[in-house]
């Protein structure tokens, strides 16, 4: 997996006295060292707003210049075939130098999803290609990529609606809340959902008649919410 790394010019590399942290440059130093021994295909590029030429003379006024792979201004307008790709995985709020003793431990974090997660995902687009279409027959409650078929068309077929709503929490709510161990608050839409009183919501529903799912919510101590 490559990881390409971005830092700003003023305000992160350089501080409010327009001078670089004296462990800066061995912890960059670090960075590169390990990006190419573990990242194929990665980068550290250091970009500002004022341009790539102003990043650039920035670095070697530092004697950082040979740590950066590239510079850049940050851009305005992206032209790409999936802009979604651009979005970083992840961005660190810089507050000063007294983030360089971490910089590594923070860059270096895991990225990607679990395994189990990939696999649980790989499952679920399975059950999809197997003939459960997006329009006919999924229940969607949040908690899967999966298209949502109105509420509304399952009017005079209550029973249906709920019999895939347990069908998609029992097979899947449950290995995600599982799987999200930080995982601190669930949220519910307040709304009714289609049933025979049409009276509860989807976190009533789940409580009376999935008491499984919800015994986990209670025991992990999570907070519920309804929007």
């Amino acid at each position: 997996m490559s990881l390409n790394i971005f830092i700003d010019v003023d305000g992160t590399l350089l501080n409010s006295n327009e001078q670089i942290d004296p462990r800066a440059k061995e912890i960059l130093r670090q960075t590169v060292l390990k990006l190419s021994a573990e990242y194929p295909d990665s980068g550290l590029y250091l970009w500002s707003g004022a341009g790539g030429a102003y990043a650039r003379k920035a670095a070697e006024d530092c004697g950082v210049v040979s740590f950066f792979s590239g510079f850049a201004g940050k851009p305005d307008v992206i032209v790409d075939d999936n802009p979604s790709s651009v979005f970083p995985r992840r961005a660190i709020l810089w507050r000063g130098d007294g983030q360089w003793g971490a910089f590594q431990k923070n860059l270096f974090v895991e990225h990607s999803p679990s395994n189990r997660l990939k696999q649980t995902t790989r499952d679920i687009w399975e059950w999809v290609n197997q003939g459960h279409s997006f329009h006919f027959n999924t229940a969607h409650i949040d908690l899967s990529p999966r298209a949502t078929r109105s509420m509304r068309s399952f009017k005079l077929q209550p029973g249906k609606f709920l019999n895939m709503v347990n069908a998609d929490a029992r097979k899947w709510f449950l290995v995600l809340l599982r799987l999200a161990k930080r995982l601190r608050v669930v949220r519910f839409d307040e709304a009714g959902i289609i049933s025979a009183a049409r009276e509860n919501s989807l976190a009533q529903h789940i409580q009376q008649s999935l008491p499984e799912i919800w015994r986990e919510i209670e025991a992990r101590e999570l907070e519920v919410s309804l929007i």
